[in-house]
């Protein structure tokens, strides 16, 4: 019996409390005597018994009414008072503990944030050179801790979900500057410009600086540069790509707009005031074609209109002369009301009031172009830009299809605070996921949470993704994600995670990994050796280059009096109309008379 105390296993003093109640008589003691007698299974040198001396054949334990207070009050307080040389080790009473429940609240148990697989063997080891991104840290089964990475190839599109601040922004952006220093194309849209600003100086190298565009629409002052973009440029575009021409900027303003089917004469009327424009912008120099500024002036200036007609094909020209006079007076109303509140923002005016283009989002796939699109935060100007650009990236994805499969370079698209961009793309997110892998273009979306998107958004995002992230969420969201990961995650698991801890599957060799826990990676770890701030100037330099960007102020100054130079360089353009000539004598076989006299 003193052998047991010879070995380093800790020693506990120990008091066992057994209660039972029912409201059946005699149950509660049936049970109690069955209890008991399941302790003989420990019977041996030691053994369990019963508190309590016996006299005359009578048990005196803790249902004596003496002794019942004291053990109801240590059964109730959880306070033990073990009798003396009442010692076990833990193997001794090694089947009798079990770990504290989910329902223990106890303050003293120290809590493990939930359960989640360890990663598969399969995932691979980041090396730099083996066509891997970076995923992040694992910690494997011997406790070791090890970057693991996932093959570009497979890395299709991807969801990532969480709340704000827990690092699946940061996760993205890391893997954005990874891609574009393999040499890759990328394209992120940064609604508040604070991943260009965190990029910024990691991609500053003089090797990179050729490939970088920016296009920050969050900038104020006439002294600030910007790229132009006009949607209705024809610059090296013929007559047959007006039908696309047009169409873009008619679907980006209805998706921004929410018209639907329910604005059918709004839509006819800037389809018409487009084409139009469209074939003016043929017939001028560049750095006089139409924007989307000259609408309000087509609909509204009579006498402008009557000026540029002439320079219309006749098909065109006759909806002009013939079905626009017998619209109401305030039918252009709808269509003018957005681009005037668009000409109120000088940055908006500047970017898309410069008749010549120089952001060409097709080009920025080809050339492989590290893109970064910083639009102006909310309200409806902003849905318009936020719609024109996403609109912008599909229809250049859709236009590849006149290259080569294996000619078409990869671009990865990466779109942050997806729910704000959902809204103005109104179903063309669920497009490119549909239809842009083909074509050479990933999507990967970051938004907070899933049920936030538009459903069809949703569902093509869930159903397309080779990669699914998650970080902390609120229990709604993640129960949407939980489902997605096939109940080996529990929700309560996903709202308790830690900052910079993300639950992720992903797609190794054709299959879907089970999901297991990561530590995210941070920019400023991933890529230190890499950091230039002191470069910043000589990357705006390069990035005025790159994009030929112009200080605000002298767009807006040309912008000004464009309707002017349209008319003339129309006027310049156009012959010098001839006499006209008389018309012929009438044949017959009466003799004919001169009606031309003169006057003395």
């Amino acid at each position: 019996m003193t052998n047991k105390f010879v070995t380093d296993e800790p020693a506990f003093a120990i008091q066992v409390l057994i209660r039972c109640v029912s409201e059946i008589p005699g149950r509660a003691q049936a049970h109690l005597r069955s209890v008991i007698g399941a302790f003989d299974v420990y019977r041996g040198e030691n053994y369990w018994r019963v508190r309590g001396p016996r006299v005359f054949g009578w048990h005196f334990g803790a249902d004596t009414v003496l002794v019942r207070r004291r053990f109801d009050r240590r059964f109730r307080t959880g306070l033990a008072k073990p009798r003396r040389g009442s010692l076990v080790t833990t193997s001794e009473i090694a089947g009798l503990l079990k770990p504290p429940s989910g329902r223990c609240q106890s303050p003293a148990i120290a809590r493990s944030r939930g359960w989640v697989l360890p990663a598969p063997r399969e995932v691979p080891t980041y090396r730099p050179g083996t066509g891997l991104v970076r995923l992040g840290y694992v910690t494997d089964v011997n406790g070791d801790e090890r970057l693991v990475g996932v093959p570009l190839r497979e890395l299709l599109f991807s969801a990532r979900f969480g709340k704000a601040g827990f690092g699946k922004t940061e996760e993205a952006l890391a893997q954005a500057i990874e891609i574009a220093r393999l040499g890759g194309g990328v394209w992120f849209l940064d609604p508040h410009a604070d991943g260009w600003k965190r990029a910024k100086p990691y991609l500053s190298d003089p090797a990179l600086r050729a490939r970088l565009w920016e296009v920050n629409l969050d900038v104020r002052g006439r002294g600030k540069r910007l790229p132009g973009w006009n949607p209705l440029s024809m610059q090296g575009f013929t007559e047959s790509d007006i039908e696309d021409r047009v169409d873009a900027v008619v679907t980006s303003f209805a998706a921004a707009l929410g018209w639907g089917d329910a604005a059918p004469r709004a839509k006819s009327i800037l389809t018409k005031a487009c084409e139009a424009l469209c074939y003016l912008a043929m017939r001028l120099p560049a750095d006089c074609a139409p924007t989307i500024f000259q609408i309000p002036t087509l609909l509204d200036d009579e006498t402008w209109r009557e000026s540029v007609l002439p320079a219309l094909k006749p098909s065109v020209r006759r909806y002009w002369t013939d079905s626009f006079p017998k619209l109401a007076p305030d039918a252009t109303t709808v269509v003018t009301n957005i681009i005037n509140r668009l000409r109120t923002s000088p940055t908006l005016s500047a970017f898309l009031g410069s008749s010549v283009t120089t952001y060409d989002v097709r080009r920025a796939m080809d050339t492989g172009r590290i893109v970064f699109v910083c639009t102006t935060g909310t309200g409806e100007t902003n849905k318009l830009i936020t719609s024109f650009m996403i609109y912008d990236l599909f229809r250049a994805g859709r236009s590849r299809a006149d290259t080569a499969a294996d000619k078409r370079r990869r671009c990865d698209a990466f779109v942050d605070e997806l729910a704000a961009v959902d809204g103005a793309s109104r179903g063309y997110l669920a497009a490119i996921l549909e239809q842009l892998r083909k074509y050479g273009v990933a999507l990967h979306a970051m938004n907070q949470m899933p049920d936030r998107l538009a459903a069809e958004t949703r569902r093509a995002l869930l159903q397309n993704q080779s990669l699914l992230m998650t970080s902390a969420a609120a229990i709604d969201g993640a129960r949407t994600v939980a489902r997605e990961f096939g109940g080996l995650v529990q929700p309560a698991t996903v709202t308790e995670l830690e900052q910079f801890h993300h639950v992720v599957t992903v797609t190794l060799g054709g299959q879907r990994t089970t999901p297991f826990k990561i530590r995210g990676l941070h920019v400023d770890d991933e890529f230190a050796e890499h950091f230039h701030p002191e470069w910043n100037d000589a990357v705006d330099q390069a990035l005025d280059a790159n994009l030929a960007r112009r200080p605000i102020g002298e767009v807006l100054d040309e912008l000004e009096d464009l309707d002017d130079r349209i008319l003339a360089a129309l006027q310049t353009e156009r012959p010098t109309p001839q006499p006209r000539r008389g018309r012929p004598p009438t044949r017959g076989s009466g003799a004919g008379v001169d009606l031309t006299s003169s006057v003395e």
